[in-house]
């Protein structure tokens, strides 16, 4: 790479009229820094390659993966790039999407400015030609920000239902450094989730990590969330639902509480699930629930005594809250024992503070 000519001849290649000759050179480019272990001698291209971004949509996504190949990306060339989405546009999109889903799996932070783009890919709908369509009026649509693509084949609907998969999975990487990033769309990602039942379990864990810094960004996620307990016996979607109703009770208690209220059945049966994370959701949901209303969670007394046994530290916890304030005498033997014997400091001493609660009240 140091030697002049094949300098100029890259350059010129990059710069050229003809579209293939600047596409096989970039293609040339990056088979040689896959090859590299540094990039110091690929220094004189970058400006040419970041020129590409503004090139066909082919060259802008070559032009990418090379940037990225060679350390150079930066989010505004992901900027630049995301204007490439056109969710109607079945030439560009996959092979977008293909690209942020690759980089955000080592560096979400770089892809974070394509959370908009993201989102309005999966807000569009991707259906069989002479399907029928459920919004059939312009104007719902359009409030909806609701796009319909057509596909002539199975195979091309399915080529397209396997980028939302990765446009969502993009999207949690995201979320899991760069949550601001995802503030501004939360309300369009829920509106996701109720549409589409093949990424609703993503949007769920994307809003949960969300709403554990935004609570008050979520509260449009109850609604979703609810449905899913009235509606599914999933246990990952149910788990995902109730963590998410509990991550927005911290700040929105009567609002989630109320909500709930008709599906408090649904969150004693997953007490005594098999799962231990659904019960761990459905324990820590019924803490806020019985800080609200404590009649409403004294059914599942007894339950929740035998979960002070529970080999999970956060289990025993969150039953210790939550029979501190049902407040049922029931409990005070059994959480006394608890403070006395369970071999997790942090516990014993909520046991302890529960205990003093029901010596103080009796």
């Amino acid at each position: 790479m140091s030697n002049q000519e094949p300098l100029e001849a890259i350059r010129d290649g990059l710069r050229s009229d003809d579209i293939e000759k600047r596409r096989g050179t970039l293609r040339a480019l990056y088979r040689e820094a896959s090859k590299a272990d540094e990039f110091e001698a690929f220094e004189p291209f970058v400006d040419d390659v970041i020129a590409l971004l503004e090139d066909d949509p082919s060259i802008q996504q070559g032009a990418i993966y090379t940037l990225h190949r060679l350390e150079r990306l930066e989010p505004e060339h992901v900027t630049t790039y995301s204007e490439s989405i056109e969710a109607s546009d079945e030439d560009v999109t996959p092979g977008v999407i293909d690209v942020f889903y690759a980089i955000s799996e080592d560096e979400p932070e770089l892809v974070a400015p394509a959370t908009p783009s993201l989102v309005d890919f999966l807000l569009t709908e991707h259906t069989l030609k002479d399907d029928e369509v459920e919004i059939d009026d312009d104007d719902e649509r359009a409030e909806t920000k609701r796009a319909i693509v057509e596909h002539e084949s199975r195979e091309a609907l399915q080529f397209h239902l396997e980028r939302r998969y990765k446009a969502v999975t993009a999207l949690k990487h995201i979320s899991g450094t760069s949550g601001d990033a995802i503030l501004p769309v939360a309300d369009d990602l829920v509106e996701v989730g109720k549409r589409d039942l093949r990424v609703r379990n993503n949007v769920l864990e994307i809003l949960t990590a969300l709403a554990e810094d935004y609570p008050d960004e979520c509260t449009e996620a109850i609604d979703l969330s609810v449905a899913v307990l009235a509606t599914t016996t999933d246990p990952k979607l149910r788990t995902n639902a109730v963590f998410l109703l509990a991550m927005i009770a911290d700040a929105h208690l009567e609002r989630v509480a109320d909500a709930v209220d008709p599906h408090h059945e649904t969150l004693f049966e997953m007490l005594d699930s098999e799962h231990k994370l659904e019960q761990n959701a459905a324990v820590g949901l019924l803490s806020y629930v019985a800080e609200f209303d404590p009649s409403a969670v004294e059914p599942a007394t007894e339950t929740l005594i035998d979960l002070l046994e529970h080999p999970l530290e956060s289990i025993r916890g969150n039953a210790i809250w939550t029979l501190e304030y049902v407040g049922d005498e029931a409990a005070a033997g059994p959480i006394e024992t608890v403070a006395e014997e369970d071999p997790d400091e942090g516990v014993r001493q909520l046991a302890a503070e529960a205990s003093a609660s029901f010596s103080q009240s009796s």
